[in-house]
């Protein structure tokens, strides 16, 4: 049987204001077909800037 090789994973960033929202945001796209959960992900930590009034980060 032959094995299928792998390429590298395709790397996300996420930028957040906890890691809570973090992880929110990672399985909220991975549950949407937008990425795969062995992709690899970066997180941005925000933390000392107030959200803007739309709670865009």
């Amino acid at each position: 049987m032959a094995s299928a090789k792998k390429g590298p994973r395709p790397l996300h960033w996420i930028v957040a204001h906890s890691q809570e929202e973090a992880d929110a945001k990672q399985a909220a796209l991975v549950a949407s077909g937008t990425v795969s959960e062995d992709d690899n992900f970066i997180y941005r930590i925000i933390t000392g800037v107030p959200r803007s009034q739309e709670g865009v980060a």
